[in-house]
């Protein structure tokens, strides 16, 4: 068993989604991108860092149910 159900990365770069498949292989069942979940809308990338704008994605794609 998977200690981790579902992740899911806020980006439809398949690399970028590969990546962080091989690296939660070992502990999630599944690891998505948006593409996967049928998410087309895309948000301003107006952070200054990446993990700015992770947190101004994963804002609006708290919005839908996964």
């Amino acid at each position: 068993m998977k200690l981790i159900k579902k992740i899911v990365i806020a980006s439809r770069n398949p690399a970028k989604v590969g990546y962080y498949q091989s690296i939660f292989a070992e502990v999630a069942g599944e690891v998505l991108g948006l593409a996967d979940l049928g998410i087309e809308d895309k948000s301003a990338e107006l952070g200054e860092t990446a993990e700015e704008n992770a947190e101004i994605k994963e804002k609006l794609h708290q919005l839908y149910e996964i």
